[in-house]
């Protein structure tokens, strides 16, 4: 007597892993990142890199993209 072809219950995505549309999102946002790291980091070191010291790089360069932003249009109205 063998082992069954298939299990009798589906396993559905319980355990840890990403969705297909949240993949998109991290290579996105790993993409940004190795953009704006301006060849200081490659791609193996930020995408082991954990979540959260991940989510403060985002948020500082969003931060400092933004200054940017504010100081150019400020340069245009003087």
């Amino acid at each position: 007597m063998g082992a069954p072809s298939e299990l009798p219950f589906k396993l559905g995505l319980n355990f840890f892993g990403y969705s297909a549309k949240d993949r998109i999102d991290l290579h996105n946002r790993l993409y940004d990142l190795l953009e704006a790291g301006q060849g200081k980091w490659d791609w193996n070191t930020l995408y082991h890199l954990p979540i959260p010291v991940r989510r403060l790089w985002i948020s500082r360069i969003n931060q400092r993209v933004e200054e940017i932003a504010d100081s150019k249009k400020q340069s245009k109205k003087s």
